[in-house]
């Protein structure tokens, strides 16, 4: 009797735990290139010369763009009908790549099409993750270990960021954080179509997770 009471226990305890996430990682695309970034002390003359609030060294998943240049990511609080590289809405900020052109020559990119200038065609998998992160706000995520048992789960898997190549494109699997507005704050798995002529267009986001901790409206 003693060991049924036992196992009853053990099978309610279990039947109450919340699912967790299945993380897929059969398919997984990776910069395996290092960013080139421009060095730190010319920060302030960035922030000066372009109007510019803040500026970033050129994140790792830039990596995969090519022709290879020294590259910066700024943010800007923005005026409202100017130029920017992506919707500021889920930011709060208005983002900028600033490219190095020559010897201590520098360009703000302000539009896509500038940057497709820049850096289109996409040949391969690596490229067409960095154009998706370049030109939105969403971001490759591998490692889910954030997610504590508290946070409300709106899907019950996902992929790791992978990139699948297409006829004429690539589909880009990435995440994106709510950082602006009141609670809640969601986190969504987004997914792009990156075109081969450099083209970027969002074409699905889902609400992921949500931490129930993160509260307060943001600006």
């Amino acid at each position: 009797m003693k060991n049924t009471v036992s196992v009853l226990i053990l099978i309610v305890i279990f039947c109450g735990c919340k699912p967790r996430l299945k993380v897929h990682t059969e398919t997984c695309t990776r910069i395996t290139t290092t960013a080139m970034s421009i060095d730190s002390s010319k920060f302030k003359f960035f922030e000066d010369t372009f109007h510019m609030n803040f500026i970033n060294q050129a994140e790792n998943y830039l990596g995969g763009l090519t022709p290879r240049k020294k590259i910066l990511i700024a943010y800007s609080l923005g005026i409202e009908g100017g130029n920017y590289l992506a919707d500021p809405s889920i930011t709060n900020s208005f983002k900028y790549i600033i490219v190095e052109t020559g010897n201590n020559k520098y360009e703000l990119i302000d539009t896509n099409e500038k940057f497709k200038r820049f850096f289109a065609p996409v040949d391969s998998k690596e490229e067409a993750l960095s154009f998706a992160c370049a030109l939105s706000n969403s971001e490759p995520k591998y490692d889910f270990s954030d997610i504590k048992d508290n946070f409300i789960l709106y899907q019950q898997e996902t992929n790791v960021t992978n990139v699948k190549e297409l006829n004429n494109g690539y589909e880009v699997q990435l995440f994106l954080y709510q950082m602006t507005g009141c609670p809640p704050h969601y986190y969504y798995s987004t997914r792009y179509f990156v075109g081969k002529n450099g083209d970027v267009k969002e074409i699905e986001r889902k609400k992921f997770y949500e931490d129930p901790n993160d509260g307060g409206c943001r600006d």
